[in-house]
């Protein structure tokens, strides 16, 4: 049986029948499984990608399109088998969730439920048998990974020890998460000067900064005489990794789950109360270049009143010192935001409850021109996006993966598709020749390293206009929650507030 979901051709009998033959095959996990493996299912025999002896391939006998087994070697050890299952195509993210949970539902009447959320580094439903993990993951395809019970236990480890840092690291300025969570539970009454420093006045370390505000304001608005508190510490990466964790754990702890989480050239968590709307920030920072080059954090917690800030917002009149502030960034922004002494240039947006309302303008407080127009815009929108993916993942817990794509228009498939977790990261070009994968080490994410192999798949293509080209991104698992993404190419999300009815999911 081949089933259609919204236009994607699944082979799920198919994978049904590949992963009853996976389970029982005898697995040694050395690089002579990759010829044996190909017989024992009937697949072509299989080839190198170039002359590397680290990625080899084979077409399948699935019943969809072009379905091609890639083979992961490290060393003499056989770690992973990806086979793409569906079809490919411009526009398959938003109901890949769908295909994904139809190969699940089959895959559980047969072993029960999945034994775990993620699959070696990558996030969907997986099954460990022992000899052999198996998972179902979501990228520009719906693939399938048969992965060595070693590097899936390794991503395991991994990702508890990540998870139980901020509880083993005695951090320095350890005071700052307890300052923050004093901060966010505090009643400022009506952001009186005499309140906010009766609040600020009981802190041991440094105070908050205070933001009063104008006259005009206080009329216009409704705001009290203090407009914002700014409390802002530095640090280096991996304490400030820790630092801000611990932080976001308070607020959540102290606020709930966030309305709003999103990055570009800083990652950013908003919360809006009934009292007070809290937005904390983490920018980077890098400084040196090679053996030298170092990188400086700075975490920022920015308070102020409700009910008068989204007033401001809505009516696009925040104060002319931040638009004259942000006229420059804008030019060459997607959407940028000022929180307390930070202006972020944003290219993502979050929302981990979709059907939760928004206010307008929450998060965009200029209007951008944001497409690009040559392939420097082009890579310059790609490092802010995907620099911010794998830097702002492994601190925030709500978004498990982002995958993306990137096509040509009128084109079949796309040039190069790949996926961001906390830990790790890779993708895949491809070309006439078929499927390439484009291994990077898992020992951590590196969005710049992504960003050389898109854009050497892009120059490939000889002369490939920005205009000619269309992105897709999404949280697999997870539909309609990124609403907002750009890499400044036609098919952008921006924010519902800037969308017409036509484009708003």
């Amino acid at each position: 049986m081949v089933a259609g979901v919204d236009e994607l051709r699944v082979d799920v009998a198919g994978v049904v029948a590949m992963v009853e033959a996976v389970v029982e095959f005898e697995w040694t996990w050395a690089v002579a499984d990759v010829d044996r493996l190909c017989g024992y299912l009937g697949w072509e025999e299989p080839g190198r990608f170039g002359r590397t002896e680290t990625q080899w391939w084979s077409r399948t006998d699935l019943a969809v399109e072009d379905s091609v087994a890639t083979f992961r070697i490290v060393g003499d050890r056989l770690d992973a088998v990806t086979v793409s299952v569906s079809e490919s195509g411009y526009g398959s993210s938003e109901f890949g969730a769908s295909a994904v949970a139809e190969l699940a539902i089959a895959l559980e009447q047969i072993w029960d439920e999945p034994t775990d959320e993620w699959i070696s580094a990558r996030h969907g439903p997986g099954w460990h048998f022992g000899n052999v993990a198996v998972g179902i993951c979501h990228g520009a395809t719906i693939e399938v990974m048969v992965v060595n019970p070693l590097q899936h236990d390794y991503f395991s480890e991994l990702r508890r020890w990540r998870g139980d840092l901020a509880q083993r690291i005695d951090a320095p300025d350890s005071r700052f998460p307890e300052v923050v969570s004093e901060l966010v539970r505090a009643d400022f009454g009506a952001w009186s000067r005499e309140t906010v420093q009766a609040v600020c006045e009981g802190f041991s370390c440094a105070a908050p900064k205070v933001t009063e505000t104008t006259d005009a304001a206080r009329e216009s608005f409704g705001y009290g005489e203090v407009g914002a508190l700014t409390l802002t510490t530095q640090l280096s990466e991996p304490a400030a990794d820790t630092v801000f964790r611990a932080a976001l754990a308070r607020c959540r702890a102290a606020l709930g789950d966030p309305d709003l989480i999103g990055g570009g050239q800083g990652g950013f968590v908003t919360w809006v109360g009934p009292e007070h709307l809290a937005v904390m920030t983490r920018e980077k920072y890098r400084q040196g270049r090679g053996l030298d080059l170092r990188a400086d954090v700075t975490i920022e917690l920015c308070l102020k009143p409700t009910v008068p800030t989204l007033r401001s917002l809505a009516e696009g009149s925040e104060s002319e010192d931040m638009w004259e502030e942000q006229d420059a960034i804008s030019r060459e922004s997607n959407y940028d935001s000022s929180h307390g002494d930070v202006v972020l240039v944003e290219r993502w947006h979050y929302r981990p409850d979709p059907d939760r309302s928004l206010p307008p303008r929450l998060a965009n407080a200029a209007t951008p021109i944001w497409a690009a127009d040559d392939m420097n815009e082009l890579a310059h929108n790609l490092h802010l996006l995907f620099e911010s993916f794998a830097d702002d993942l492994r601190n925030l817990p709500d978004i498990p993966e982002i995958g993306w794509a990137i096509g040509i228009y009128d084109e079949p498939g796309p040039l190069a598709h790949g996926w961001f977790t906390a830990i790790s990261c890779d993708m895949d070009t491809f070309d006439s020749k078929g499927s390439h994968a484009r291994p990077l080490l898992p020992e951590g994410a590196d969005g710049r390293a992504i960003v050389a192999e898109t854009l050497a798949a892009l120059h490939a293509r000889g002369s490939v206009s920005p205009r000619e080209l269309w992105c897709e991104a999404w949280v697999p698992g997870h539909p309609n929650t990124l609403t907002g993404i750009r890499f400044g190419l036609r098919g952008d999300r921006p924010p519902p507030w800037e969308r017409g009815p036509a484009e708003t999911h």
